[in-house]
């Protein structure tokens, strides 16, 4: 089990990553916002698994990777007591990492570390009364 201030550690409740971060810029001007996002976590070791990969003859130590996606809003508020959003997240379509945590819910990825829904694509309309 790494230290805390390793590469991460696990837990009862899933892994505990030793860098995980969000980074944003924004850009606006008038009525339009449009904000970028990056969602950054570190790797770590992986729960050991119960059978060795093949060819090998032990069970040997893995690393589940870096997992970064990004994320992007645009939103538009030029109409009285309203703001309409866009979005998507992860752009890229990226894949979480595989691991061998997760039990048989989530085979071959830990949810806690990782969402396996791939792009998604929102709008929201917000309004006002006043």
């Amino acid at each position: 089990m790494d230290q805390l201030g390793g590469s991460g550690a696990h837990a009862a409740g899933g892994v505990i990553p030793a860098w995980r971060h969000i980074a944003s810029i924004a850009w606006d001007r008038g009525p339009f916002n449009l904000t970028a996002f990056q969602n950054y976590q570190k790797s770590y070791h992986d729960q050991l698994s119960n059978f060795p990969e093949f060819g090998a003859t032990a069970i040997a130590r893995r690393r589940v990777s870096d997992y970064v996606t990004y994320d992007l809003q645009g939103s538009y508020n030029g109409y009285k007591n309203s703001v309409l959003a866009l979005g998507v997240k992860n752009i890229f379509n990226t894949d979480p990492p595989y691991t061998n945590a997760g039990g048989q819910f989530a085979a071959g990825y830990d949810i806690t570390y990782a969402d396996v829904r791939g792009r998604f694509v929102y709008a929201t309309l917000t309004l006002r009364f006043k």
